[in-house]
């Protein structure tokens, strides 16, 4: 359950959809719900691209981090997401290991985004 906590639908939401209708079908209603948004958000939004640009080769993909300081800054980006997004991942367990409620501690992913 810890990279469904991007939304505060999903956080909120879930954990109760488990204990009431089970893993399965909780699964099947949240790839519903996000297959109906995904639709709708498909048939609304439209490019301003004119041409279609050909496809990136691996190479010229590459080709940027050859370049000292933009290798630095990918390096750099990493490791800063990954220690402003991996806490959310142990935020529930550590509430839990504080002595929380599982029900309040599900819910603090909620109020974290909330925040934001």
């Amino acid at each position: 359950m810890s990279g469904l906590h991007n939304t505060n639908i999903s956080s909120a939401v879930i954990p109760k959809l488990f204990n009431e209708i089970g893993f399965a079908w909780t699964m099947r209603a949240v790839a519903i719900t996000y297959l109906i948004l995904l639709i709708i958000a498909n048939f609304t939004v439209t490019s301003k691209v004119k041409h279609q640009p050909k496809p990136l080769s691996l190479h010229e993909f590459a080709q940027p981090l050859k370049n000292r300081a933009v290798l630095m800054l990918a390096i750099a980006s990493i490791l800063f997401f990954s220690g402003v997004f991996l806490p959310y991942d142990f935020l529930v367990l550590q509430c839990r290991y504080s002595g929380m409620s599982q029900s309040m501690a599900i819910y603090t992913l909620t109020i974290l985004n909330g925040t934001r």
